[in-house]
């Protein structure tokens, strides 16, 4: 897809987590060089939520943990 072009332009990334919200959406947490993204997808939209640094303190987050966030 061109997406998956997109993505494979950039520098190394990778995906470090997904949390499915219903049946076309998402929450996924992306690294990319330093930096980390929560990204919400949906097949109409993709918006970054959040973004901080790769090493920053409490940066781990499991799909559990996320999961359990979208629930507030």
């Amino acid at each position: 897809t061109q997406d998956a072009g997109i993505l494979s332009e950039l520098a190394a990334y990778r995906i470090t987590g997904r949390v499915r919200l219903n049946r076309s959406a998402e929450l996924v947490l992306v690294e990319v060089e330093n930096e980390r993204f929560l990204i919400g997808a949906t097949p109409a939209n993709i918006s970054t939520i959040a973004k901080w640094p790769a090493d920053s303190i409490g940066s781990s987050v499991t799909s559990k943990e996320l999961a359990d966030r979208s629930d507030d």
